[in-house]
């Protein structure tokens, strides 16, 4: 017999938790997520460090999806055409 696995076990419960909230409109997308990893912090399920990891790895992704690269570009543009 397997041992008991608490943490499988609360990851997927928050996952669906997080999941149900956004397909029911009950809170907003990203405060149903940073919700659901507060929690998994709460209970040492996941640490500093691995959010850290997280971000890192999708930074670029990320900055694609709300147009950091483009704002970035917008202000170079703005900055070389008042000179």
């Amino acid at each position: 017999m397997q041992p008991f696995d608490w943490q499988a076990i609360l990851i997927f419960s928050v996952f669906g938790s997080v999941i149900l909230a956004i397909a029911f409109d009950l809170m907003d997308m990203a405060l149903a997520s940073l919700l659901g990893v507060s929690v998994l912090i709460l209970f040492g399920i996941f640490t500093g460090a691995d959010v850290q990891d997280v971000t890192s790895t999708l930074r670029g992704p990320i900055a694609l999806l709300f147009g950091e690269w483009s704002w970035r570009g917008c202000s170079r543009q703005r900055a070389s055409s008042r000179i």
